[in-house]
């Protein structure tokens, strides 16, 4: 019989011919190419359930779950502070370059060196996010969180749809129902349709809602495909074999950068970079695997107690850095129209973020457990960071009809003016978010920890298994 893993295999290569016909329009006109290339879907996915239906065979494991919380002032995980980071990029970036830019901002910025320091890479803020959740993904494979059987399987999916949909759902209907009525028209309907399958490439067109939600999309497109990488190469990228997680690292990357940079040289769809490159899944999959495939590395040098001395600091100043230099190409290749930083900072820094971010999730994991190893103005700064992380995900959802809103009352002045704007609208969404934290996502969680079943209580339909998770565990919207 063909083992899971193969089978697994087989269906990825499925999956991946029909997202690659779809993604570049290819004619698909007669009934016998239609039939191929929606067979490969199928098909693909026919041999995904056939192969967690094998696992259900197996001997059952132990899962366990845990509630996401607010962290104390005592907590420490860098890893929210990451987040908190990407978060405030997207912010800044949409702030300035959107919805409240200063007046005559190129000539400014021609005239002051500093306010480039103001235009935040939103697309660098987002691809952080996508190398973050691959790891995290990754960790609860890799840990034994999650089990490769149809259990842990099972939960992962259970858990991965409670996280995102309520929210997401709740979000989509009450700004359709007050800001875009038109999204119910039977003629949009179709543009509804895909908010609602996760398959939004976030071009605007009439009907539209929340154009930003397509990294939502992107993200649980990557989820489904979790347990198939997994399965496929899980076992054989363990932590006893870190060269061959180190290679696919490689692979991955090299594989991202050709494609980005193969679209622009062949000029695909005209350099549609958005829809080509930018949105769908695949001109992101690197980075996901970048942060997956580190897993097995991480697990590697921490059993042996290879720590980092002053890990998370150093973490932190390359942060600053990725930061500093994305906000520089951001001013000179997007505002200022400078052709070798626009084709740096779109078609090179995704894959130079997927490895300083890799690099930096390692520095953190791989710091001394304890916090006194590192400088208090890095702990602190960790502390009064990371509980911004932890409502990321609502940040991210409300930040763009908020901004919208606003931005029909805004009249373009000074970068003061706009500074300030932008900091009020922030402390709008801040407030939006923490309500829908506790009213949404909160309820939601606790949910997702009663429905988290060991296979063992699945199959008595006991009462759920609680345990804690390692500390870095915690679910967390990437």
């Amino acid at each position: 019989m063909i083992s899971a893993r193969r089978l697994s295999l087989l269906a990825l290569t499925g999956i991946a011919i029909f997202s690659l016909v779809r993604l570049f329009d290819l004619p698909i006109q007669s009934f016998f190419s239609r039939f191929f290339v929606y067979g490969m879907l199928f098909s693909g996915t026919a041999l995904f359930l056939y192969a967690v239906w094998q696992l259900s065979e197996a001997p059952p494991s132990t899962t366990v779950g845990t509630l996401r919380k607010f962290p104390t002032v005592h907590a420490w995980d860098p890893l929210l502070s990451m987040r908190g980071l990407a978060c405030v990029m997207v912010l800044m970036g949409h702030s300035v370059l959107i919805a409240f830019p200063p007046a005559a901002l190129s000539q400014r910025l021609q005239n002051s060196w500093k306010l480039w320091l103001m235009t935040a890479s939103p697309w660098t803020g987002v691809w952080i996010f996508f190398v973050l959740s691959g790891y995290l993904m990754g960790k609860g494979f890799y840990s034994g969180r999650y089990s490769a059987d149809f259990y842990g399987i099972k939960a992962f999916f259970h858990n991965r749809i409670l996280r995102i949909v309520p929210l997401y759902i709740f979000v989509l209907l009450i700004v359709a129902c007050i800001a875009h009525p038109e999204a119910f028209d039977l003629k949009n309907i179709r543009v509804l349709f895909h908010y609602l399958i996760f398959d939004f490439n976030g071009v605007h067109r009439t009907g539209s809602i929340i154009d930003a939600l397509w990294s939502i999309s992107t993200e649980m497109q990557f989820y489904f495909l979790v347990p198939f990488v997994f399965i496929g190469v899980g076992e054989w990228t363990t932590f006893k074999n870190p060269m061959r997680a180190i290679a696919l690292l490689v692979a991955v990357l090299s594989f991202g950068l050709i494609y980005r940079n193969v679209t622009l040289w062949f000029n695909v769809g005209g350099n549609d970079w958005v829809t080509y490159v930018y949105t769908p899944l695949i001109g992101n999959l690197d980075l996901f695997l970048c942060g997956f495939f580190l897993n097995p590395i991480i697990q590697f040098l921490r059993l042996r107690q290879k720590w980092v001395p002053h890990g998370v600091s150093v973490g932190i100043f390359i942060l600053g850095a990725v930061y500093a230099v994305s906000a520089y190409a951001c001013a000179h290749g997007v505002l200022l129209s400078n052709a070798g930083w626009h084709r740096a900072l779109f078609y090179v820094f995704p894959t130079a973020t997927g490895i300083l971010i890799a690099f930096t999730i390692a520095l953190f994991e791989l710091s001394r457990p304890i916090q006194t190893s590192e400088f208090h103005a890095v702990r602190w700064l960790v502390r009064a960071t990371q509980i911004f992380g932890t409502l990321t995900y609502a940040i991210y959802v409300w930040h763009e009809p908020v901004y919208l809103a606003a931005s029909t009352h805004f009249i373009p002045g000074s970068p003061l003016s706009s500074l300030l704007t932008m900091a009020f609208n922030i402390v709008k969404v801040l407030c939006i978010a923490l309500l829908s934290y506790y009213l949404v996502e909160r309820p939601f969680e606790k949910i997702k920890i009663r429905g988290h079943l060991s296979a063992m209580d699945d199959a008595a339909s006991s009462s759920p298994v609680l345990g804690t998770a390692p500390s870095n565990l915690v679910h967390q919207k990437s």
